[in-house]
C-alpha cells in the first residue's frame, strides 16, 4: 500500500517523473551495450557519414526533445502504476 506520508511530502516539494528520452514511446534502450543509459531515438534519423541508408540518433537517457511522448507503460514498468499516475508529466 503506498504511504501517504511519502506522498504528501512529494506533493509538498512539487516532485514529478520528468519527460526524457527514457519516458518517451520513440526511445529504445541499448541493451547490453556497456552503458545502459544509452538508446536510440525512432523518430529522429539522420544519413550517417561512413555508412548508407538512414540511421536513428543515439541519444543519453537524461535528455528530451520537443517530439516527446510519453510512454506510460514504461514509465509504469519502472517505477509501478501509482507513482506513474500520480507524478507523471503530460506531453
Amino acid at each position: 500500500m503506498p504511504d501517504p506520508n511519502k506522498h504528501a511530502v512529494l506533493n509538498k516539494q512539487g516532485f514529478k517523473i520528468a519527460k526524457t528520452c527514457s519516458t518517451c514511446e520513440w526511445w529504445k534502450p541499448r541493451m547490453g551495450h556497456g552503458n545502459g543509459n544509452w538508446g536510440r531515438c525512432e523518430v529522429a534519423t539522420y544519413s550517417h557519414g561512413k555508412h548508407t541508408g538512414n540511421m536513428t540518433a543515439g541519444t543519453p537517457s537524461i535528455g528530451t526533445c520537443k517530439r516527446h511522448v510519453v510512454s506510460l507503460p514504461v514509465v509504469e514498468r519502472e517505477v509501478g502504476p501509482d507513482f506513474a499516475a500520480r507524478y507523471t508529466e503530460e506531453a
